[in-house]
């Protein structure tokens, strides 16, 4: 996992109970991507390129885009 341009993870964003999606901060490590978010305390919904005209530069191994999809994250 990397991106496609060599900046920062773009596109990312995660929501609250209250359903009220914010930016997320975004590390990639070897097997996972963690997600967090300072206005955002109980993660519960996270989405990428959900905009209308995504900023998304996400990609895997082998240099193909993420495609935009919504996770319901489990209860802590």
């Amino acid at each position: 996992m990397k991106t496609s341009d060599g900046k920062p993870v773009a596109g990312f964003e995660i929501a609250g109970d209250d359903g009220v999606f914010w930016p997320a901060e975004i590390k990639i490590g070897k097997d996972a991507v963690t997600l967090t978010s300072v206005l955002v305390t109980n993660p519960r919904l996270a989405r990428y390129g959900w905009q209308p005209i995504s900023t998304g530069n996400f990609t895997n191994g082998a240099s193909l885009p993420a495609s935009t999809f919504l996770l319901t994250l489990p209860r802590k």
